[in-house]
């Protein structure tokens, strides 16, 4: 998230990961959220919708998208 410690190496990863694999990437970024905020429920509304964009990203997969 937005939040975290690291988000400028974070987002560096994120950009290089892109060049080389392209659409395979994937990078969500919660606006001010902290590091593994997904498992703390003060963490809403960036908590129930970064799992939503998870499932959203596993149906693709399983589509075969």
């Amino acid at each position: 998230g937005g939040g975290e410690l690291f988000v400028d190496q974070i987002r560096t990863l994120a950009r290089r990961m892109k060049a080389r694999m392209g659409d395979r990437v994937v990078y969500h970024e919660a606006e001010g959220a902290i590091h593994d905020y997904i498992g703390f429920g003060g963490q809403e509304p960036q908590r129930s919708t970064t799992l939503r964009e998870i499932a959203h990203w596993v149906a693709r997969i399983k589509e075969g998208i």
